[in-house]
């Protein structure tokens, strides 16, 4: 039987387990951009950074400070770094929340729908 023993558990070869944040990663971002790969997103996050920043006339920094009160994410991104599935679900629902109206949402990046503000 092929797999690996993880903490509290066997899972075979390749299985998404909750607890492998390359597999939380991995859901998430299939769930945002149709089962691209954990890289493909990552480059999608930076993608929306930069086509902001360039609107903005700002560095992808402000951008970061913007949506995640940190100046280093999309630089980590950028690096090759990864970020938490909490982190990259709520980044991109930051993003279209606050999205500029005069700057068009990019092509084949499904925007998510917005969540009621009203409390």
């Amino acid at each position: 039987m092929s797999g690996r023993w993880f903490g509290s558990g066997w899972a075979r070869e390749g299985a998404v387990t909750p607890w492998e944040p390359r597999g939380m990663v991995r859901a998430l971002l299939a769930e945002i951009g149709g089962g691209a790969s954990a890289m493909d997103h990552r480059q999608t996050l930076i993608n929306l950074a930069d086509a902001w920043a360039r609107h903005d006339g700002v560095t992808h920094w402000a951008i970061s400070m913007r949506l995640t009160s940190k100046g280093d994410f999309f630089k980590r991104l950028i690096d090759g770094k990864d970020c938490h599935t909490a982190t990259a679900h709520r980044v991109i629902e930051k993003f279209a929340a606050r999205w500029p109206a005069d700057l068009p949402w990019p092509s084949g990046v499904p925007r998510p729908a917005r969540k009621d503000t009203a409390a």
